[in-house]
Parts: structure tokens; C-alpha cells; sequence
């Protein structure tokens, strides 16, 4: 360890300071911090030694969540090599994808049918070791030296959802990361030691492996589950084992939706929550906080690219709405027009940002990255405004924007305004083609369980009230769920293919 930002040194000196705690709780078993240091240490080892894999290698994660998940990817950043999560159920062709596009040497895969689907798509491309035989190689191997880290190289390699076309690998440093950590145990205030996390989210997701890793950067320990599940959640709030837990809305609209004595089940010694995907429903919002009266909510905003931009304290949760809140400290903020000047405050604009916590740029893409990047600012296509306090309200992406009639429509708006109607669970706005608008406004609607809901034309009729008559919808599809990435995020393309024009019209 030579003192650099890397997530192994920051690791190892956490374990030092306390080597008997918990680190991970996992159905009923405990692993300290020595335990996950040693298997960590050996894991490195014998990836460098044993499995032949040499500084830089991309290193391929398929698993769920579980106590494995965590010392493989320690393991990974002390040997110097580059972790690459893939989604637990991830099909065939994405596997293909991930495999092929980073140019994996290596993956590390569950046993049994997860092992055997990553064989079968690496085809020879990559060597895939089920875990029971990598945490063999781990116990044989010995003492040995560890290489020393560039905290500048990649740590892990975070693929973006794939929302607007092929998933990306956006290459993260260990000094990005490391540095967010340390951030944001200073934002949020609870990464400390005696801290207890609830860990819910896939860990091979970019913000459930920041939030998953960042309690045992700090000393504190996690109450890891192998997947959501809103009823054993409540449970473990309420039996008080846990003081802190990250979801997204849509797990906390899953806990929402419990019967009432499960959601009258109390905090115990809960204190902050923190919220990320994508802004909260106001009814969510208060939701949480009447429920768990007394709890710290925090909603962040940010991407694998640009790591945490804003964060919506505490104190700010009912006076700024459908706010992410200020930039993160150390983070600069630019508010850009099309024409590339600034924009002024209230003013419609392509978010970028500067600090430390930025990627590297996507692998093997310098075009893709150069579009990215801007004199040292990033983008990832999000639209935004900023009002007179400096705070950051999301319109939508650059991509989602409605063009209808020679009118930009930004579906947000038209969103959160179908959020008002007590029927209305979510709703998602689109773009279909129009031979006579060009684009016609579609509103895609999930009712709340157990409501009447209204006609197209009673919605039609209802955002007529608030916005312009080219922002209204021109028809609404009633469905029952939404398609999601793993991370929650609306698969905004895959409901337009699957729409073609279809819908209730007003």
C-alpha cells in the first residue's frame, strides 16, 4: 500500500483501524474486516500468479449480490486489474457484447447456470472460473507481494444502460472513485464507524457498487441482501439493524405499495436515506418522509461518467421540487444552449460538469468520448435548468426531447404534471412519428393499484390545465409496468417500438 487514492489502499487501512467489525452481514453469517482483507489479498494473488492475468487485464464480475461479489472486486483493484460487473441476467447477447467490447481475459462467474451461460458466450474469447474454483486458487495461495496501483488507471469499467443504443464502458479510475467515496461520506454523513448500511441495489451497477463499496472505505458495515424485496426490507428497517440504506424510486414506490400494516412498520434507528435513478414523485417523497418521520433523505443526482454532480439535502426536501439540488463540493456546473453559450438562470440547458470524480473516457471510443467532453466538463446529455440559488432542476435528455409542430416539448414536464393526477402511479412521455406534427406527444401511463383510471380524455383534459396546448399528450397508453434496466432507469426506446402509434386516442 503506498498511500494513493486507490480503493485497495483505502481498503486495507480501513481494515487495519478495525479488523475484528463487521464488514458484511449476509443471511445470517458475518465476514470482519481481517476475514475480507485476507480473502481479498489471497484473491489477488492468485489472479496474478495462478490465473496469469497482468496489470490492466479487464476482469469480468458475473454475479448477484453476495459477500463473493465484494472480495472479487477488492481482490481485482489490489492486483492491479480492471473490474468489469455485468448484470446477473444479462441475456446471451449482452454477455457477447460486454465480453467482446472490453476485451475481457477473464470471468469470474457464480457457479452453476451463471458460469455456464458466460462460458457459453465467451466461446474461447475469455476464460470464465466459477467461483468455487477461484476461492480454491484464493486458499492456496500464499504470501506474496501485491503490485503497487497507479491510482490514474482504470479501477473498474462502469457500461452504460444502453437506453439510447449499445451499452458503453465508461473506464473509472481508482482515484475518481476513491475520491467520491471520500466525498460523499462527507456529504452524507454516514460512513462512519457503527454505521450500518442496508445494501438492496445490484452491486453491479455503477451507484450500487459506489454505495456498497463506500461504507467499507469508511469503517462502516453492510447488511447486504441478495435482491429487493420490499417486505424483507421494512422488516430490517423496523428491527432496527440498520441506520442507512440507498434505493431508487422504484423500490421505494414497491414499499409504497405494501399492505398498511407492513407500511406502518417503524424506522428503528434509521437516519438517512439516499435516493438516485431519477427524481423522486412528490408522493414518494412525502411518502418517505411520513413514513419514516426523522430520517435524513437525500437525493442524488449523477451518472457513471460524471460520478455524484448534485445531492438535495435534508433541509431542502419540501421547499425545492423536483429539485437534485446544488453541485456536489468540488464539483463546477455549466448550464450550455445549443449555441454554446452559457445559459442564464430558469433558462433550458445541456448540463456539464467538472471534478475530480470524472471517468477517463469510453473504452475503445475516442469519438464517443470527445463528444463527451468539453475543456475539461463532461455531459451525458441531460438537460437541465439552474434557478437563482444555484440549484439544478433535470428537464429530460437531449435525446428524449419532443419536437412537435416546430415546439420543443420536454416530456418531464408533461410528466411530472400527470404525477398530480391521483390515479397516476408513473407515467412516461414520448415522441412517436406524426405526418402532421412531425412528433406527436404520447403519454405512457402506470395507474396506482386499486384506482379507477381515468379516461385518455380526462388525462388529456387534466394536462390541458397546466401546459400549453402543444405540450398536451394526443394519446395515452394505460399499461402495467414499465420496461427498466436493472438500475431502474426507463427503457424509453423499447416502449416507442413497442408502441407504433398504438393508444387510446383522446
Amino acid at each position: 500500500m503506498n498511500g494513493s487514492l486507490t480503493i485497495g489502499a483505502a481498503f486495507v487501512a480501513a481494515a487495519a483501524r478495525m479488523p475484528g467489525r463487521p464488514a458484511i452481514e449476509y443471511e445470517g453469517a458475518t465476514t470482519t474486516y481481517a476475514e475480507l482483507a485476507e480473502r481479498s489479498r489471497r484473491l489477488a494473488l492468485a489472479l496474478r500468479a495462478q490465473a496469469g492475468a497482468r496489470a490492466g487485464d479487464r476482469v469480468g464480475l458475473l454475479m448477484g449480490n453476495r459477500p463473493e461479489f465484494v472480495t472479487a472486486v477488492l481482490a481485482i483493484a489490489r492486483a492491479g486489474l480492471v473490474a468489469v460487473p455485468i448484470p446477473a441476467g444479462a441475456a446471451p447477447r449482452e454477455l457477447e457484447h460486454v465480453i467482446g467490447d472490453s476485451g475481457l481475459t477473464l470471468v469470474l462467474a457464480e457457479d452453476g447456470e451463471r458460469a455456464e451461460r458466460a462460458a457459453h458466450a465467451a466461446g474461447g474469447a475469455a476464460e470464465v472460473l466459477p467461483w468455487a474454483l477461484a476461492a480454491a486458487l484464493g486458499e492456496r495461495a500464499g504470501a506474496g507481494e501485491l503490485p503497487e496501483v497507479d491510482e490514474a488507471a482504470p479501477f473498474f469499467f462502469g457500461y452504460t444502460s444502453g437506453t439510447t443504443g449499445a451499452p458503453k464502458a465508461a473506464a473509472v479510475s481508482h482515484r475518481a472513485r476513491t475520491a467520491l467515496t471520500l466525498m460523499l461520506g462527507q456529504e452524507y454523513g454516514c460512513y462512519a464507524p457503527g454505521e450500518r448500511h442496508l445494501i438492496v441495489t445490484p452491486m453491479y451497477h455503477g451507484a450500487g457498487l459506489s454505495r456498497a463499496l463506500a461504507p467499507l472505505l469508511g469503517g462502516a458495515s453492510i447488511e447486504l441482501h441478495p435482491r429487493f424485496d420490499p417486505e424483507r426490507a421494512v422488516r430490517a428497517i423496523a428491527a432496527g439493524r440498520v441506520s442507512a440504506t440507498f434505493m431508487v424510486p422504484t423500490m421505494f414506490s414497491a414499499i409504497a405499495r405494501l399492505e398498511a400494516p407492513l407500511r406502518a412498520l417503524g424506522a428503528g434507528n434509521l437516519r438517512t436515506v439516499l435516493s438516485n435513478a431519477s427524481a423522486l414523485p412528490e408522493h414518494l417523497k412525502l411518502d418517505i418522509l411520513e413514513r419514516w418521520p426523522g430520517v435524513r433523505l437525500f437525493e442524488i443526482y449523477g451518472s457513471t461518467e460524471a460520478g455524484t454532480v448534485a445531492s438535495l439535502r435534508p433541509e431542502d426536501q419540501l421547499r425545492k421540487h423536483r429539485c437534485v439540488g446544488p453541485p456536489l463540493a468540488l464539483t463546477e456546473i455549466e448550464v450550455r444552449r445549443a449555441d454554446g453559450e452559457l445559459a442564464a438562470d430558469g433558462e433550458i440547458g445541456l448540463l456539464y460538469s467538472r471534478s475530480p470524480f470524472l471517468f477517463s473516457g469510453y473504452h475503445n471510443r475516442p469519438q464517443a468520448t470527445a463528444e463527451a467532453m468539453r475543456d475539461g466538463f463532461v455531459t451525458v446529455g441531460d438537460l437541465c435548468r439552474r434557478d437563482e440559488e444555484g440549484y439544478l432542476y433535470i428537464v429530460g435528455r437531449v435525446s428524449d426531447v419532443i419536437i412537435s409542430g416546430g415546439v420543443n416539448v420536454y416530456p418531464r414536464e408533461v410528466e411530472e404534471l400527470l404525477a398530480e393526477h391521483p390515479a397516476v402511479a408513473e407515467s412516461v412521455v414520448l415522441g412517436l412519428p406524426d405526418p402532421h406534427w412531425g412528433e406527436a406527444v404520447h403519454a405512457v401511463v402506470v395507474p396506482e393499484p386499486g384506482a379507477r383510471m381515468p379516461s385518455a380524455a380526462e388525462l388529456v383534459e387534466h394536462c390541458r390545465r397546466g401546459l400549453a396546448a402543444a405540450k398536451v399528450p394526443k394519446a395515452v397508453t394505460v399499461v402495467e409496468e414499465l420496461p427498466r434496466t436493472p438500475s431502474g432507469k426507463v427503457l424509453r426506446r423499447v416502449l416507442v417500438e413497442r408502441l407504433t402509434g398504438a393508444g387510446e386516442r383522446a
